[in-house]
């Protein structure tokens, strides 16, 4: 158990709120939220992208995890475990970080229609058509013969957008790990993959 454990029933069977006090404050309810990601199977029922997640064992007592945020710029931001590692589900101070609403949007899950991949989409499965968003802008990037193609152009738009948006990071960390996502995608574009999240 981690240290500061006053004999209080877990948060969620596994965390521990070691911060008198704390109920009021936004951190709070951001570990909160943090923990019901992972821990909540009603929560994972809703958003089952989420099961198989986990959070590091300092982070479990909320007073590592305060401490961490208020060093690491999070007024405003969202955390974010996604960009660090490709497939990350697991929370912890080396793979989150905290990103504007803007540049985190762009890795959030989206879910795929009709069985096609992500950015994809066909209204007689003959011709597929993809699109993403830009800026808060939908912008159409063509008709396609195939849903890979279709799918291809979708992740060049985002490793190109994705590239842009690392320009205005506020944070080296946040720059390099934006570059190396786009980095990423334009190697599994050249390998012929499909992925199932960017």
């Amino acid at each position: 158990m981690p240290s500061g454990y006053y004999n209080r029933k877990p948060v969620l069977g596994v965390g521990v709120n070691d911060v008198p006090g704390s109920k009021g404050d936004p951190l709070y309810i951001l570990w909160i939220s943090m923990l019901q990601r992972c821990y909540s199977d009603s929560y994972q029922a809703r958003q089952p992208t989420y099961k198989g997640c986990s959070v590091c064992e300092d982070w479990l007592a909320f007073s590592n995890f305060k401490e961490w945020c208020e060093k690491n710029s999070w007024e405003g931001k969202e955390l974010d475990k996604d960009l660090s590692e490709y497939g990350n589900k697991l929370y912890s101070p080396d793979t989150c970080v905290f990103l504007p609403r803007e540049i985190n949007a762009v890795f959030k899950s989206r879910k795929e229609r009709a069985g096609l991949p992500i950015g994809v989409y066909s209204k007689d499965m003959k011709r597929f058509y993809a699109s993403a968003m830009e800026f808060g802008i939908q912008k159409r990037l063509g008709i396609f013969d195939s849903p890979e193609e279709a799918h291809h152009a979708y992740l060049s738009n985002r490793a190109k957008y994705i590239s842009e948006l690392a320009l205005l990071a506020d944070s080296d960390r946040v720059k390099s790990l934006l570059l190396k996502r786009s980095e990423f995608i334009e190697r599994s574009i050249s390998e012929g993959k499909i992925l199932p999240s960017i």
